[in-house]
């Protein structure tokens, strides 16, 4: 039976690999397979066996996986994050989908879709999205008027931000301030 454990454990770590890492697979578990080498798995039938040594030779075995994985994601940058530190850092400026995919040398088009799947919404929505949570903040504050929020969050008009503001909460930033407050 642990034998049969080995073996789907093996087949695991295998597709997981292949999932995980697509043409990088084959040289991750060749080396994976070294490390199989240099910690072998007890055997159940030797003399010495012991359920504590299987449960040592799995954790490792985990761990091991679980460490190249991670390492070999961790190289492959990820364009998508740093896009949204970004826009997080700096929303209150004039963000095109074309002057952020030239910064992060990548195309529109590639922004564009990769946003619509990892996060579920367009690149302008999400922009407008990060301002208003950064006027919900803002307004929590009775000494900021409404023309400071909206500037200090990008939107350089009053009306346009009170319009935006109300499509994306259901209430106008004047009725939003009033309830906050009570």
């Amino acid at each position: 039976m642990l034998n049969d454990w080995k073996a789907d454990a093996l087949l695991l770590r295998s597709r997981l690999v292949r999932e995980a890492l697509g043409s990088q697979a084959a040289n991750v578990l060749a080396e994976l397979e070294q490390g199989d080498q240099q910690n072998p798995s007890p055997q159940p039938s030797g003399y010495s066996f012991s359920l504590f040594a299987w449960r040592d030779w799995s954790l490792a075995f985990m761990q091991q996986l679980s460490r190249a994985l991670t390492d070999r994601q961790q190289k492959e940058r990820n364009p998508m994050t740093e896009i949204v530190k970004y826009i997080e850092q700096n929303y209150p400026s004039d963000l095109s989908l074309q002057e952020v995919a030239g910064k992060f040398q990548v195309s529109r088009e590639y922004v564009s879709r990769r946003f619509k799947q990892e996060y579920g919404i367009n690149f302008s929505d999400y922009i407008v999205s990060v301002r208003i949570e950064k006027a919900k903040l803002l307004m929590q504050n009775p000494g900021l008027k409404l023309a400071q929020i909206s500037e200090m969050v990008g939107f350089h008009d009053v009306k346009y931000f009170s319009k935006v503001f109300k499509k994306h909460t259901g209430h106008s930033p004047k009725d939003y301030r009033d309830q906050a407050e009570h």
